[in-house]
């Protein structure tokens, strides 16, 4: 993976940002997509993985769950 960020002229600030990106998705999988009990196992709030998921999704709209 860095192989490939540093030949495709990935400056730095993005190769993070990319790390820690497949970093939680991996937990995620791991985890059975559970995104409260990654974040706990990640040290991250539970909003931090919804951001991910969202960020992922390219879904510019948040859903918010009315009752």
């Amino acid at each position: 993976m860095i192989q490939e960020l540093v030949r495709n002229g990935v400056d730095f600030q993005q190769a993070c940002a990319e790390f820690k990106l497949k970093f939680m998705e991996e937990a995620l999988i791991l985890n059975g997509g559970n995104i409260k009990t990654t974040a706990e196992k990640l040290g991250v709030h539970r909003n931090t993985i919804g951001k991910l998921i969202k960020k992922r999704s390219g879904n510019g709209k948040q859903r918010t769950k009315r009752g």
